[in-house]
């Protein structure tokens, strides 16, 4: 079935289009939701909540439009503002990269040079947070790049930004995300020199 069938199958509320469109697009709400929450039981319960949405409002999608975005973007905003509401736990950072660009991991100190591993837990829920506060389109180059691997010209078409403005939106939010940790080292008293490499 066509993405085209299965949005017209949708729209007239027959049941073999939402099968479809579950059965083809869960794996992207699934890992949209992981990405931003890194637990999987936060996962399911945040993807029943993301179909729920879809299904009401796939009636009123443009069928002209490419589906993947607009899904990614209605799991992505059910997540955040759960996370918002939520006291969360530390935040995982093994981000999926290519080789040639290094992970958001390295924008914190190297652990093993952590003595305390109170802190480097309180960095992870910073970087969080700080995550959590960037702009959407922003937020979504970020977990276009680390989230789901894409290359900076897929992110582009995408979201359908030109390539120099995705390349603003990743620069700016790792810079936000550095900035996040220098405060955090002021206020402690202490030095942070971020790592070199992460673009």
């Amino acid at each position: 079935m066509t993405e085209h069938m299965m949005i017209q199958k949708c729209q007239a509320n027959d049941p073999e289009g939402f099968r479809a469109l579950m059965h083809s697009y869960g794996p992207l709400v699934y890992r949209t939701c992981f990405y931003y929450t890194q637990s999987r039981e936060d996962t399911l319960d945040l993807m029943q909540e993301t179909w729920l949405k879809v299904f009401r409002g796939i009636h009123t999608f443009d069928a002209s439009r490419p589906l993947a975005p607009w899904l990614r973007r209605i799991a992505a905003n059910t997540c955040v503002s759960y996370l918002r509401q939520k006291p969360a736990p530390s935040l995982s950072l093994q981000w999926v990269t290519d080789e040639t660009e290094s992970t958001l991991e390295d924008l914190l100190p190297d652990p093993q040079q952590v003595e305390d591993q109170i802190l480097l837990k309180e960095t992870r829920q910073l970087l969080r947070h700080t995550l959590l506060q960037l702009p959407e389109k922003m937020r979504t180059a970020i977990h276009l790049r680390h989230g789901e691997g894409f290359s900076y010209e897929a992110i582009a078409q995408e979201m359908q930004e030109p390539l120099g403005t995705v390349k603003t939106y990743l620069h700016r939010g790792r810079q936000a995300l550095r900035a996040a940790l220098q405060q955090q080292e002021n206020d402690k008293g202490t030095h942070y020199n971020p790592k070199e490499g992460a673009g």
